[in-house]
C-alpha cells in the first residue's frame, strides 16, 4: 500500500473522532494503532496499558504523531493547544516549543526547517485532507454567497433546526457538492487512484450531503470539528475540537509510563505483531484485493475465542465485505452504535471481537 499517494502528509488534524476507540480500548493492555495524524492514537492511552505501537507507511505522518506526542506529554496543556493551532500564538513561540521537544534532531531540524509550512498558524491545517475541505468550503461560500457563521451561533438543538428549515442551502449545497466532490475530482485530485478498485458505489457528494443533514440533526454545528473545518475553514468553537485536546486524554499521555514503539511499516505486516486491540483507521478501504485478504487473515488468527482480541476498523467510500469465517467475530450492534455515535458521519464501522469476550 506504498502509493504516492501515502508517501506525503495528507492529514495534520483529524479525520476520525476518536472517542469511540478511547471507548473501546480501555480495557486491553497492548494496542496497534494506525497513526494517520497522530490525533487518532493519543485518546487510546489509558492507564492500563502496557504498550502501545503507532505504525504508518508515510513517514512524514509518523514525524507529525512524534510531535503530537512530545507536546501532549512535555507541554502544558494551553501550550499544546498553541502548538497545533487550536489556540491563536506567534509562529516564533510555536517554533520555540518544539525547539524544546525532546525529539529526534532529525525530526526537530527538518520541521524547523520548514517552519513557514506550519508555525503561522499550527500543524492541523497542513495535511491534503485539511486544505481540501477548506477549500471546498472556501469555493462553496463565494460562490453561493452563505454565510454559516448564524448556524454556529445557534444555542440550542431546537434552534439549529429552525435554522436548518428556514435558511440552509440544501439545493445549491448539493449542487455544488455533485460537481466539486465528484468521483473525477475526488479520486484523482485528492486520492491520486489511490482507492483501490476505483469509483465506489456511493460518491463523495452523497455522503457529505447525508452527513450535514444527518449530523445537524443530532448534534450543533459547533460540537463537530470536520464541520467547522467545512464550513469555517477554523476551529473556533473547543466544544468540536477531538478528543486529543481534552484534559483528560492529555493528562493520561504525561502520566503514561507504558512502551510507545512508532514503525514506518504497512497494516499487514504490523498485524502480525503483539497485541490485544487494534485500532486500524479506514486503511482497509485502500488494500488491494491480495492485501486486504492478507489482513483479513491475520485478523482471524487473532480474535480466535481462545484469545482476548479486539479491532476497529473503518470504511471511507469502499466498503470491504467481511469473510465468512471472521463474521462469527463482527459486531454488528457495536458498529452501528458507533456509527450513531460518530461526529464525522462519514465512515462505516467493523468491530471485531472475540467470540469469548463478546459473549460475555
Amino acid at each position: 500500500m506504498r502509493s504516492s499517494y501515502f508517501s506525503g502528509l495528507n492529514y495534520s488534524l483529524a479525520n476520525e473522532d476518536s472517542r469511540i476507540e478511547r471507548q473501546w480500548s480501555k480495557t486491553y493492555k497492548n494496542i496497534l494503532c494506525v497513526a494517520g495524524s497522530g490525533s487518532r492514537s493519543l485518546p487510546l492511552v489509558h492507564s492500563g496499558i502496557n504498550s502501545i505501537r503507532i505504525i504508518d507507511v508515510s513517514q512524514r505522518q509518523l514525524e507529525l504523531t512524534q510531535i503530537r506526542w512530545a507536546s501532549a506529554k512535555f507541554l502544558a496543556r494551553p501550550q499544546f493547544l498553541e502548538l497545533l493551532g487550536y489556540s491563536p500564538t506567534s509562529a516564533e513561540k510555536r517554533i520555540e516549543s518544539l525547539k524544546s521537544l525532546p525529539l529526534p534532531s532529525s525530526i526537530k531540524e527538518s520541521w524547523i526547517e520548514n517552519a513557514n509550512l506550519w508555525a503561522p498558524r499550527g500543524f492541523l491545517f497542513i495535511g491534503r485532507w485539511e486544505h481540501f475541505l477548506i477549500r471546498l468550503g472556501e469555493i462553496f461560500r463565494s460562490l453561493s454567497f452563505c454565510d454559516f457563521t448564524e448556524l454556529f451561533e445557534t444555542k440550542t438543538l431546537e434552534e439549529q433546526k429552525i435554522y436548518m428549515q428556514t435558511q440552509w442551502p440544501a439545493i445549491r449545497l448539493r449542487l455544488f457538492l455533485r460537481l466539486v466532490a465528484s468521483p473525477l475530482v475526488f479520486h484523482r485530485m485528492l486520492y491520486k487512484g489511490a482507492l483501490n478498485g476505483g469509483r465506489s458505489a456511493e460518491s463523495l457528494a452523497t455522503i457529505l450531503i447525508q452527513s450535514f443533514e444527518s449530523l445537524l440533526s443530532k448534534i450543533r454545528a459547533r460540537e463537530s470539528f470536520f464541520l467547522q473545518m467545512l464550513f469555517l475553514g477554523s476551529l473556533p468553537y473547543p466544544e468540536g475540537w477531538p478528543a486529543e485536546t481534552h484534559t483528560n486524554v492529555i493528562n493520561a499521555v504525561q502520566n503514561f509510563q507504558g512502551k510507545v514503539i512508532f514503525e514506518n511499516t504497512d497494516l499487514v505486516t504490523a498485524m502480525e505483531s503483539d497485541f490485544d486491540f487494534a485500532s486500524v483507521s479506514d486503511v482497509i478501504s485502500y488494500l488491494d484485493p491480495r492485501q486486504l485478504a492478507l489482513f483479513f487473515e491475520a485478523l482471524q488468527k487473532k480474535v480466535d475465542p481462545s484469545q482476548n482480541v479486539a479491532c476497529v476498523a473503518r470504511s471511507f467510500l469502499k466498503h470491504p465485505a467481511t469473510p465468512a469465517e471472521l463474521e462469527p467475530y463482527l459486531q454488528k450492534k457495536e458498529a452501528q452504535e458507533a456509527q450513531n455515535t460518530d461526529n464525522t458521519g462519514v465512515y462505516r464501522f467493523h468491530i471485531y471481537r472475540s467470540v469469548n469476550e463478546a459473549q460475555q
